[in-house]
């Protein structure tokens, strides 16, 4: 009292007396209900600590851990790790296990930014998403999943807005998108989601990452011959799972393959692989419309 407002020039291990405090106001998830409140109140109240225990860890990097909060966001993501694994059979509400979860994995991403920094931290954090979405199916929860959805996202924007090219984070991103949008069809029960959103967001992802991908991975001379590969891929998981939504990537794909070949390269790429691209693209296109023919007539044999 009576002192200027101002950062103090050591912290003290302040940061350990924010650490308690969090931990007894966690401590709400595990109150027995008996009708004493509404669930909304207790749920409402860990929402608002973990907000104010947010903004003061953030004072606390800012002021003196600038360089040194790796061990301090690391702890952060075990604890909140292992209590919503404790909160997921013994608390009354399931949600405040998704919350621990999801925040364990944000002070996680921030660990491994601090471990290994940008572009390098991408790929690690990509693949983390799946961990994620392992860890909702876990808890049954649809809450982990939209935020992941969101924060994956958010991840890609960043990426394609800041970072150099990299071949191992572009393709960690088509095929965690891929294979993300086929658990989530193939889960859709567990996690009781209704509605195909989710899983559309991850295939259109996927689909322009693997096209972006290739690009930037093959020769240029090579990059209609690779988009073409994609789309025969694509039409063949269709057939082997009986999903119409692979079709669709893989005549997408084509589109793309065809604007690809007439806009860039007839303007670039030597005759031999022009004719190579052509080639491919028409046995595949003249293979497809064959079958699609023979089986127009038949019961659809395809799922949403």
């Amino acid at each position: 009292m009576g002192n200027p407002l101002q950062v103090i020039k050591e912290h003290q291990t302040g940061y350990l007396y924010l650490f308690v405090i969090a931990a007894v106001f966690s401590s709400v998830a595990m109150i027995k209900q008996k009708g004493l409140f509404p669930d909304h109140g207790a749920i409402s109240s860990i929402i608002i600590n973990g907000l104010g225990f947010t903004l003061l860890i953030i004072l606390y990097v800012l002021a003196f851990f600038k360089n040194n909060y790796i061990l301090l966001f690391g702890s952060i993501a075990l604890f909140c790790l292992v209590y919503s694994i404790f909160l997921q059979s013994r608390s009354a509400w399931r949600v405040t296990a998704s919350l621990y979860a999801l925040y364990s994995f944000i002070a996680l991403s921030v660990t491994v930014y601090g471990i290994y920094l940008f572009p390098k931290a991408y790929t690690l954090l990509i693949v983390q998403s799946l961990l994620v979405v392992s860890m909702a199916l876990w808890f049954r929860s649809k809450v982990i999943v939209v935020m992941n959805t969101f924060l994956f996202l958010f991840l890609l924007v960043i990426f394609l807005s800041t970072a150099h090219s990299s071949n191992s984070a572009n393709i960690a991103f088509a095929l965690v998108s891929l294979v993300t949008a086929r658990t989530l069809n193939w889960q859709k029960e567990r996690l009781n989601i209704k509605t195909e959103l989710l899983r559309n967001t991850y295939l259109i992802t996927g689909f322009f990452m693997v096209l972006y991908a290739l690009y930037r991975l093959v020769p240029e001379n090579y990059v209609t011959l690779s988009w073409t590969a994609a789309a025969a891929l694509y039409f063949l998981l269709s057939f082997a799972m009986h999903n119409i939504k692979y079709r669709y990537l893989a005549l997408a794909t084509m589109v793309a393959t065809a604007l690809y070949l007439f806009i860039i390269d007839l303007a670039r790429v030597e005759i031999i692989f022009r004719v190579v691209a052509f080639l491919f693209l028409a046995i595949l296109s003249i293979v497809l419309s064959l079958y699609y023919t023979k089986k127009r007539n038949r019961k659809p044999e395809f799922e949403e």
